[in-house]
């Protein structure tokens, strides 16, 4: 009678226990493990050479909670986030005070040069980044940088709305330069600028009004943009800052474009 292949066997807890200590063993280093793998390290082998990695796991994992009747399926979904990079997401424990009861817009504050702009807004129902054209003698730019457009827009009332022209500057969103190309328009909206998907896209951002936060990744490190979270420190600095007009045109919030030559 054919004998049970024993590779096909499952290890027994003592085993398991049995294979660890021998982990834990002197001869058993990092060293020799890059040596075999030169580019990456496995997440055991780094915990059992290095107390100061393992202190850190113990401690995100002391944090992580999950309901008590987790299933299998759920689980392995949670754990295997520590395996996946550049990923970005929002806990309902960054809400506000008043939770999912707010309607707000996200506003942001960003500077340009040295002058700081507040209320830019950052819509994802937009298909243009917009400039009121009365914010270009507010702000450090130079108008005979202006080109001329033949593009026509459409406002969120599906009134239509043409566009002077386009400006390239750049601005400092958190601690990241960005050079955004915006649409010049004569209106009078309840925000200073707006951002819409061209700048979301290129900036591979996310964006949650409902947390008040823009998400994104630079060089491999996550950054998040509060709402008007430089409003308060930037005011007390002895650089321009731009408020917001009254609005007169009402919201417009959101721009698509109509025709373009």
């Amino acid at each position: 009678m054919m004998e049970i292949d024993e590779v096909n066997k499952l290890v027994s807890d003592e085993e398991a226990n049995e294979f660890l200590k021998l982990m834990k063993h002197s001869e058993y280093s990092v060293v020799d493990q890059l040596k075999k793998t030169p580019a990456r390290i496995s997440l055991l082998s780094l915990m059992l050479s290095s107390e100061l990695h393992r202190n850190t796991l113990q401690k995100v994992l002391n944090e992580a909670y999950v309901p008590q009747d987790i299933t299998q399926d759920s689980i392995e979904h949670f754990v295997g986030r520590i395996q996946v990079s550049k990923y970005i997401y929002f806990t309902d424990d960054k809400l506000n005070h008043e939770g999912t009861g707010h309607n707000n817009p996200l506003y942001i504050t960003v500077k340009c040069k040295d002058c700081v702009i507040a209320k830019l807004l950052i819509d994802n129902g937009s298909a243009l980044n917009v400039l009121p054209r009365h914010m270009i003698d507010k702000m450090p730019l130079d108008a005979s940088h202006l080109k001329p457009s033949t593009m026509t827009a459409r406002a969120y009332d599906m009134s239509p709305r043409p566009i002077i022209g386009n400006i390239d500057i750049e601005l400092k969103i958190g601690p990241q330069p960005f050079q955004v190309t915006l649409q010049v328009m004569d209106i009078h909206p309840s925000y200073n600028m707006l951002l819409g998907r061209p700048w979301i896209h290129a900036a591979r951002a996310v964006a949650s009004s409902l947390h008040q936060r823009v998400k994104f990744i630079i060089n491999g490190n996550l950054v998040t943009v509060k709402a008007n979270e430089v409003l308060n420190t930037m005011r007390n600095m002895l650089v321009p800052y731009v408020e917001v007009e009254e609005s007169k045109d009402g919201n417009l919030l959101a721009f698509e474009v109509v025709n373009a030559e």
